[in-house]
């Protein structure tokens, strides 16, 4: 129960008696507001905080100086104009662009010098991005491609770009919602029928079906996209000439007639060109990160505690990961 005034309040709390204060042997009651105060976690914040700021290492005096370029300038100016309504930026504007990119250059130093960019995920996967950049300029990536040495890497590598079987054939097709129950009858019906009378239009008896039409198909990728995998086994099984018997898909029954196949071939430089130059630049970038983890890998010591029964074997080559220019 609380004891109160006469006049009904409650006292205030944890104040030193003038008793105490009077009396300066009595140190009980410094030890009571300090209890209180560290009983505060914003006291706590505050003072770690400050004893961050002020107990940081300085930065060493050309670490103080932030040179700014005629260059980086305009550079500034450019990107200001890009984003706003006028390529020509006024002085006022100009001002206003060179005094953002101080105060971010002056916040990006302190908070480095706080040690602000440890353990933030968002920081290290940039830092890892820009060291990825580096590695693919220095491995020549960013060099320009020359026709010459596209057609070298295709003659090193010509069995990547084979041909696939080419497949031409016409099609009549019963589908699954039209024909839940009798769709395989009656595709039989209009494979003896056209089988019958060879001035039919196979179009004009077959239900919507983007392979209606007479179409060149490349087998494997082409029929097995479009029809599912075992009906476009069987279709490239057929042989040439005669309407077939109705064939399974999951939309339905196919009834088809090959009028031509060709075999696969390797594909010429002009046929094959959009992918030589992915390839191509795709393994300059792959061998380019792979100089760079094979030095960093011997340059640097690795440790790693896993848990029990796990083990972690460091590969030979580097993971295969490259750097995306739409990143910056």
């Amino acid at each position: 129960m609380s004891a109160t005034t006469s006049s009904g309040e409650e006292p205030a709390r944890d104040l030193p008696t003038q008793a105490a204060l009077a009396n300066p042997k009595d140190s009980s009651w410094v030890r009571q507001v300090l209890g209180r105060l560290l009983a505060h976690r914003l006291l706590h914040f505050l003072v770690l905080g400050g004893a961050a700021f002020w107990f940081s290492p300085s930065p060493a005096e050309n670490g103080r100086t932030i040179h700014i370029s005629a260059e980086e300038a305009e550079s500034v100016w450019a990107m200001r104009a890009r984003h706003g309504a006028s390529k020509t930026l006024a002085p006022a504007e100009k001002t206003a662009a060179l005094l953002q990119y101080v105060e971010d250059e002056l916040y990006y130093r302190e908070g480095l010098r706080l040690g602000f960019d440890k353990g933030d995920g968002i920081v290290r996967n940039r830092v890892v991005q820009k060291m990825m950049f580096y590695a693919e300029d220095v491995g020549g990536v960013s060099a320009p491609t020359t026709n010459s040495a596209l057609h070298g890497y295709f003659e090193a590598h010509r069995d990547r770009y084979r041909r696939e079987r080419e497949i031409k054939f016409l099609h009549v097709f019963v589908s699954n919602t039209t024909h839940p129950s009798d769709g395989a009858r009656v595709a039989m019906a209009l494979r003896d029928k056209l089988a019958g009378d060879s001035t039919l239009d196979p179009r004009a008896l077959s239900e919507p079906f983007a392979a209606t039409r007479l179409k060149e198909w490349n087998y494997p990728s082409d029929l097995t996209q479009d029809l599912g995998e075992p009906a476009a086994l069987r279709i490239s099984e057929l042989e040439v000439g005669d309407w077939n018997a109705p064939i399974a898909s999951p939309y339905g029954w196919h009834v088809v007639r090959i009028v031509e196949r060709r075999g696969g071939r390797l594909a010429t430089f002009e046929e094959a060109m959009r992918d030589v130059l992915i390839d191509y630049q795709s393994d300059r970038k792959r061998n380019a990160m792979d100089a760079l983890y094979t030095r960093l890998r011997k340059e640097y010591r690795l440790e790693v505690t896993l848990p029990s029964g796990e083990t972690f074997v460091l590969p030979e080559r580097s993971s295969g990961r490259t750097a995306s220019r739409g990143g910056e």
